[in-house]
């Protein structure tokens, strides 16, 4: 797998790679990550920009471009920290919510052309959420 925009993407994972890389980030949250030391977890997590660049983030685009103010890190409108990823057929939401601790990953093996396959997409991560409870710990 490969594609001219490698620099700024390309990153080939498994589910499994992103499950413990998710652990990571919520173990380094808590101050507790072993990657890292406690100072460079807080400045990955550290807000990097103003309130006013966020404009187009609300309730109903949650996860838009306008989210990311850490590094490489985002902070959604719902208050979960994570990342988004795609390439040509391929769609990855990486989030948790700091406050229990809980993450979801979804990895999908397709692209979306229009605005039925997003909201799909949407529904699988909110179906998720109806279930972290159960699989979270």
């Amino acid at each position: 797998y490969g594609l001219t925009t490698y620099p700024d993407g390309g990153f080939i994972s498994s589910i499994a790679d992103l499950s413990q890389y998710l652990c990571e980030l919520i173990r380094g949250y808590q101050g507790k990550g072993t990657v890292l030391r406690p100072a460079s977890y807080r400045e990955l997590f550290r807000p990097q920009l103003a309130a006013g660049n966020f404009e187009k983030r609300n309730e109903r685009n949650p996860y838009s471009e306008s989210y990311n103010v850490g590094i490489f890190m985002g902070f959604g409108y719902t208050g979960f920290i994570g990342h988004t990823g795609g390439d040509p057929g391929v769609i990855t939401l990486l989030f948790f919510d700091p406050k229990s601790g809980i993450g979801r990953l979804l990895m999908l093996n397709t692209s979306f052309s229009n605005k039925a396959g997003e909201a799909a997409m949407y529904k699988i991560w909110d179906t998720l959420a109806k279930y972290q409870h159960r699989v979270g710990g």
